[in-house]
Parts: C-alpha cells; structure tokens; sequence
C-alpha cells in the first residue's frame, strides 16, 4: 500500500443523521493533513472511512486505486494492518507490560497463535524492535513497566509506538492530544509529524486546536455539518474562511419568542 486514497462524492448516514455530505478528497501518499472544524463535523467519521471501518452509503472510497466497498475480507484485513491508528482514548491494556502493549500492534499481521506467541513468549527482536521504537518516542525505558503505572503522557506515547510497530504505510489519528496539557499537546503532534516524516507516512490528524494545525501542517481539510469548506494551506484559512468554518449556529428562539 502506498498511502493513497481518493473519496468521491461520499456521503454517510447513520439512520436519519448525516454524518458526512458529498466529500470529495484527494490524499496523497506521504502527505500530511490535518482535519479541523467544530465538533460533529464529520473528522471522525472520516477518519473511520479512510481504514474501512465505516461505509459510505453513496460514492466512492478508494485507497491506492481500489475502492473499499469491493474488497474481500481478506482483502480488507491486509489494508487495516498497513494503517496504524492512535485513538483518543488510547484503548491500551492497563494491566499489562508496555511491550505486550506494543507487540500487540502486530497482531493484524499474525495469524491467531502467532498473535498468542506474541504476548506469552515474545522473541528476541521482536522486543528489540518494540524496544527501538520505545526510544524512538522517549520511553524506552518504560518496556517492561506495567501500563497502569505510566503518566498520561507515557501512556500517550505507548500508543503511538503500538500503531508504529505495525509498520504501517498510513498514520491516522483521531484528536489524540484532546486530554492533555498545551505543552505535552505540542510535544505529541511535534513527535507524530517528525516520525511520519522521517517514514514517509501518509499522516491524517484530526484537532481542535487549529494553533497545532497551522504549525505542524502544510494542508488543512475544514469540515462543518459534515462537509467540506475549506481544502488549502493554513495561510489561506482566515477572514471569511475561518468564520465560515467556525461560526456558532443561530440561538434557539425562547419560548416567548425572542
């Protein structure tokens, strides 16, 4: 996989809600975009689509050409082991070691004993390698710690050695600094570009800080009410753009009527 994908006029409804509104995106292979906007406007759900765990119920996601909705399961199971994800809530395993944490990353990779193997009697360069990207984000100390015994911010940066170690081709990441404080927030988004970089990964990043966006990234995706109102660099989302994209919906009318 080459970090490709391409949706055409996708729209996504959950029973009566709309969750995205005829997107159109191109990614490009190694690129990295941040996706910005107000709560509910559809990021996550976009994200979701992007590793196949959400359909579209009309248009068209396809990744390196080939579209989602015609892949065999089979199929579909070797393209979510080449995306890593680091979610919000993390959805680490508190009572185990960090390695086992980690190594677990490989599981989309191994069949179900190997799986197993892997969190009884890891080998040798599977923990060396855990171990290397440990380091890598500042904790390779923490190996063999229990994760429940780990900071927020340790935590943080398991799960993105965990979605590492599967050595993926696409990094997405659902508002993984929303929890934490402005100066780990910015260490966080600073540490996922750079590794995405160094890799050539294509990264997709939901945020609300739109600060850490316009640093850290060179193409802003806008999404309101599902749909897409601002696609370019962040110089150019301001003024109209910015209050388009932003801009608090009308007061409920009162009972009396004002």
């Amino acid at each position: 996989m080459t970090g490709r994908f391409a949706l055409a006029d996708v729209t996504v409804r959950y029973g009566s809600q709309t969750a995205l509104r005829a997107v159109t995106l191109t990614i490009r292979a190694a690129e990295r975009i941040a996706l910005v906007g107000p709560s509910g406007a559809g990021k996550t759900t976009l994200l979701r689509l992007l590793n196949g765990s959400a359909r579209a119920t009309a248009g068209r996601v396809s990744a390196d050409g080939r579209d989602l909705a015609g892949l065999a399961r089979a199929d579909l199971r070797r393209l979510r082991a080449a995306i890593g994800v680091v979610h919000q809530d993390l959805r680490l395993v508190d009572n185990l070691r960090v390695s086992q944490n980690v190594l677990a990353g490989g599981f989309g990779r191994q069949g179900f004993w190997g799986s197993v193997r892997a969190m009884v009697r890891p080998r040798r360069q599977d923990l060396a390698r855990a171990h290397a990207i440990l380091e890598r984000v500042g904790i390779g100390e923490a190996l063999f710690q229990r994760v429940d015994r780990l900071s927020g911010g340790q935590q943080q940066r398991v799960a993105i050695a965990r979605a590492l170690y599967q050595e993926p081709h696409v990094l997405l990441a659902d508002e993984p600094v929303a929890s934490v404080d402005p100066a780990r927030a910015r260490d966080t988004v600073a540490l996922l570009t750079d590794v995405c970089r160094e890799r050539e990964l294509t990264l997709v990043m939901s945020l609300h800080n739109l600060d850490l966006a316009r640093e850290f990234f060179p193409r802003l995706v806008g999404l309101r009410e599902g749909a897409v109102i601002f696609d370019g660099p962040p110089a150019a989302l301001g003024g109209e753009s910015y209050r388009d994209l932003y801009r608090l919906p009308p007061l409920a009318r009162s009972l009396d009527g004002t």
